[in-house]
This record gives C-alpha cells, structure tokens and sequence, in this order.
C-alpha cells in the first residue's frame, strides 16, 4: 500500500468517539439518556466514563448510573473472590462513582431519583451471592432518593437528531456484540458499518 492508498483508505469507524462528538453539540439531557443506555464495557463504556466525567455531570445521572451497575456487581464481587482475574466492569464502576460521590463531584439535578426499587434488586442479590451491604463501602446518601421530576429519556423533535441518536447508539450496540459474540455479529457489524 502506498502513501496515497494509506492516506485515503477506509479506517474503521470508531463508534464511541462519533457518539461523543454528537453528544458535545447537544443539550445535557442528551447526555443523561444516553447514559441510561450504555453499561460500562467496550465503546460503550468509553461513552459512558466520557459522560461521567463532564464537570457538569449531575447528581441524578450518577445515582441511576450507580444503581444501575451495582445490579451487576454482586456477581462479579462473588466472581472476584473465587477468581482474582475476573473480570468486573460494574465493580470498578460502582467504586468509582461512589469515590466522586464521596468527593461531591457530581452537581445538582433538576431531575429527581428514587433508588428504592434499585435497592431491593440489589438486596435480593447480595441474599443470592451470600453478601452483605457492607462489602460495598457505600457512600452517604447514595441510597437517599432525589427530589424533583422524575427523568424521562429525552426524544429529539427534530427527526434527523433522533435518527443520528438511534443510527449511533446502534452502531455501539453492534460494535460491543460483536467483541463478545463474534461468531454471531461480526457479520452484522460488517454489513452495517463495512468492516
């Protein structure tokens, strides 16, 4: 291949970096929607910490956030013990959320969350794993419910905003499937995004 071909040939799109553009040209709560969507592996979870680590990041989309990967993380604190090489995306992103919540990075919301039934999924499965609340060092107030509205996920009316959220948030979805089952979305991913 020449310089020429090298210069002008057809580079894999990097789907959490288009994710993370479009995100910098809207308005917050598209941020916020957007991280409802997304666990914390692969391109998704590169838009995800991007989200998380905005200085405007509010309280609510890390409470929901949090909430969220600690319905994963008594599994992989059980895996973590009977396998110090597990894997645990949703336990690094629990404690790290909970260290910025500690730090009261995360701003006010104008948005309200109630973890209530968050927490007892959670309880459930700390039962089920033969955990207890304690081996997650929790922060204060992590588990208080926050006031205001509840959110509802943001739907652009403009159309071709919408269709670009739905095309990128696809395109991430395929890309993530197809690292963890290739056999079965390699070929999707090719026929959607050319490689």
């Amino acid at each position: 291949m020449g310089f020429l071909d090298s210069l002008f040939a057809k580079r894999p799109h990097d789907p959490a970096q288009a994710m993370i553009v479009w995100l910098k040209k809207q308005p917050p709560i598209a941020r916020m929607t957007v991280a409802g969507w997304f666990g914390p592996t692969h391109n998704a979870g590169v838009v995800l910490d991007w989200i998380l680590t905005r200085p405007d990041c509010d309280r609510m989309t890390a409470l929901s956030t949090f909430w969220e990967a600690m319905q994963e993380a008594p599994a992989e604190l059980a895996a973590l013990r009977s396998d110090p090489a597990a894997l645990t995306p949703n336990l690094a992103l629990e404690k790290r959320i909970a260290a910025d919540w500690r730090e009261g990075r995360f701003i006010l919301s104008e948005y309200g969350f109630d973890p209530a039934q968050h927490w007892s999924e959670f309880a459930k499965k700390l039962r089920k794993y033969r955990l207890k609340a304690a081996d997650f060092d929790l922060p204060d107030g992590i588990r208080d419910p926050l006031p205001g509205p509840r959110f509802t996920l943001w739907w652009p009316t403009d159309k071709r905003l919408e269709n670009e959220k739905s095309n990128l948030i696809s395109d991430i979805t395929v890309c993530d499937q197809a690292i963890e089952r290739p056999e079965q979305w390699l070929s999707v991913r090719k026929k959607r995004l050319g490689y």
